[in-house]
């Protein structure tokens, strides 16, 4: 494995009403970014967790990639905007 990522789960829930097709999207744009945005100083490392407040699931998902700068965070949910250029996507 070219990166040998690490993910690491802590799903603090049993059970979760979602469309699983646009979960699976959800799930496999954020890992798959958190690896091909990662540092090539470290090891991929991306942390998927969720916790329950009241009635509702918080999904949690973090990574120790580049970053996004504070002035493109903004942008990040747009769809097909590119923060880094040094890789491939859309």
């Amino acid at each position: 494995d070219k990166y040998n990522a690490e993910i690491i789960t802590d799903f603090n829930v049993s059970e979760l009403n979602f469309s699983r097709k646009n979960l699976r999207s959800i799930f496999y744009n954020f890992i798959s970014n958190g690896i091909k945005y990662s540092s090539p100083e470290r090891k991929p490392l991306i942390k998927v967790s969720t916790q329950k407040e009241g009635d509702v699931v918080i999904l949690i998902i973090s990574d120790n990639g580049l970053g996004i700068s504070s002035e493109n965070q903004n942008r990040i949910f747009q769809m097909f905007k590119r923060l880094h250029d040094h890789v491939e996507g859309t």
